[in-house]
């Protein structure tokens, strides 16, 4: 959507032809517009777009809230709340995105530190090998079939990892139910 609302600034598109076709509100078209350098009069025009229709959103929350019908009154305050809650969401995915790009610019940048460092070190390696895993093909199949009935049964079990010793006790103790002979 980025990508086309971009295009389409650039191409010249009025505000509410690349809401139509994009979906994006006018703030997201005004800083689309203004990461990528384009025209003053679009972020412009798009941020008071954005301003009259937040406007126009609190004008209508005040009137329902102030109406003499409860249901109308009722109808605002479920309004207000879900717009709370979505901003709410909405600033929580924002943060969690900004947490995830962190992470990867640190991690790329980990990546060069080992590199330079293993290159300082003549080409050794700086990482540590992990140990090797001792499970049997038995275990795996036990452990397999566990989840399952676990899953069946509606317990909480984990898909990858240790399976809990609750569960595999619970297993067991219910006759093993889908073993199959080792």
């Amino acid at each position: 959507m980025t990508a086309t609302a971009r295009d389409m600034l650039a191409a010249g598109a009025c505000v509410q032809d690349i809401i139509d076709a994009t979906g994006l509100t006018s703030g997201e078209i005004a800083a689309i517009a203004e990461s990528a350098g384009l025209t003053q009069a679009h972020a412009d025009q798009a941020a008071q777009d954005a301003a009259r229709q937040g406007e126009k959103l609190l004008d209508l929350l005040a009137w329902g809230e102030q109406h003499s019908v409860r249901s109308t009154q009722a109808l605002a305050a479920r309004a207000r709340t879900a717009l709370t809650e979505l901003d709410t969401r909405r600033t929580r995915e924002q943060e969690v995105q900004e947490a995830s790009d962190e992470i990867a610019r640190l991690e790329r940048a980990i990546t060069a530190t080992r590199a330079k460092l293993s290159t300082a070190k003549g080409g050794t390696s700086t990482r540590r090998t992990a140990p090797a895993t001792t499970k049997t093909p038995a275990r795996t199949c036990e452990h397999r079939q566990a989840r399952a009935w676990a899953k069946v049964q509606g317990l909480d079990c984990p898909t990858v990892g240790i399976v809990p010793a609750r569960i595999l006790t619970a297993w067991r103790n219910a006759g093993a139910p889908g073993r199959t002979a080792s």
